[in-house]
Formats: C-alpha cells, structure tokens, sequence
C-alpha cells in the first residue's frame, strides 16, 4: 500500500513499487514495467513525463487521503481506491453479464461486467466512458465469478490497453477497461477464457466476426 524508499539520487529519495503494489498492478493487467516514480514532481510535470514515456500509473506520489495509497493513475486520481472499493469487491464474486462494447469513433473495445446490459450500453454513451459517445455492445454472456473472469480478460489483453479521462458526476475520472484492437482480437482472448470454464462464449455480429 505504501511505497520503500531504497536509495538517493543527487539528494532525491527515490520510490521502490511495494510487493503489494506489484500484485495490485498485476490484478489489472500491468506491470513494474508501465509505472512511472513521480517522486519530487508535482501533477502536472508527471502527467507530461507519463504520457511522453507511455507510462500508465504514477508512484512516489503524496499518499491519498482516503486510504493512504501512492499509486496514482494519469489523471491524478488514486488508482487503487477507484479499483479496491466495496462494490468491485462484490462485483469481483457475484454472478453477472460480461460484456463487450465497441466503439467505431475510437477504434477500442470495452470488456466489463454488469447487471443489466441494456442499460450499461446506454449509460456508457450517456457518460462518454473513455471520450467517446457511440458505444455499442456487440455481444454479452452471464457468468458465475464474473468480476474474476472480466478482469482475467482484460489481463490477457493488457498489451492493447489505453486509458482515457471523462468526466462523471462532475468529477473527472479514468477510464482503464479499453483496449486498442479489434473486436474480433478481443472476442477470440474472451472466448479462450470463457471455454476453458465451460461458459457461453461471445458471438460477435458478422460485420465484426
């Protein structure tokens, strides 16, 4: 949760990634590797930095005030707060629909879970998930343990992964379950996991297959 100073550069503490935050990295798809130490630098140059280095989570970073962690997306908001809360908790064992929505203006597909299809693939356009407006799920599948599958998914496309910020609610956010490729690409690393637990796989519509 928090971060190991280990050593000094021209007088700088620098930061060391946590055993507990690689583990948190890797639960969502990233690594060592797509971290950027923000020690010493205010937002706005580690948001410059990040996005020069490609980087997608910031470390070394003031501690946030609701849970004292130091892993920060590009935005500035504390990643592991947004991701480690009570409801991803119970999303993560509950019975659900998983999904996959597209998005033809950003050429990037979405894969997540919830309750209620219909009105995901409109809250998505409503809400501008990621900057874009025209989201359309081209396929869902109900599954047991459905959080667990969603983000397995999305660990198996983490090379494609991008993030994008978007307001909600009046507060911007960062949006972390997009991936530049394919719905096709995407539907056939869904497909895998699905079949290997006996699930109902996605079934893309032809003009996407």
């Amino acid at each position: 949760m928090g971060i190991v100073i280990t050593h000094e550069i021209n007088g700088d503490s620098m930061a060391k990634l946590s055993e507990e935050q690689k583990r948190f990295l890797s639960s969502i798809g990233l690594s060592a590797e797509d971290a950027f130490d923000a020690t010493g630098l205010d937002r706005a140059t580690y948001q410059i930095r990040m996005a020069r280095l490609n980087k997608k989570v910031a470390y070394g970073v003031t501690p946030c005030k609701k849970g004292g962690h130091t892993l920060r997306a590009p935005s500035g908001n504390c990643m592991q707060c947004n991701l480690l809360n009570h409801v991803f908790q119970s999303r993560y064992v509950s019975v659900g629909w998983l999904y996959l929505a597209y998005s033809r203006g950003g050429g990037i597909v979405k894969i997540g879970m919830t309750k209620n299809v219909k009105k995901r693939g409109n809250t998505l356009r409503d809400q501008s998930y990621g900057g874009q407006t025209d989201w359309l799920i081209l396929s869902s599948t109900k599954a047991p343990l459905a959080g667990e599958i969603e983000n397995e998914i999305q660990r198996a496309l983490a090379d494609h992964r991008v993030f994008a910020n978007y307001w909600k609610n009046d507060q911007l956010q960062t949006a972390n379950e997009m991936f530049s490729c394919s719905a096709s690409h995407a539907a056939s690393k869904a497909n895998e996991i699905l079949g290997s637990r006996n699930l109902k796989t996605f079934v893309l519509p032809k003009e996407f297959g």
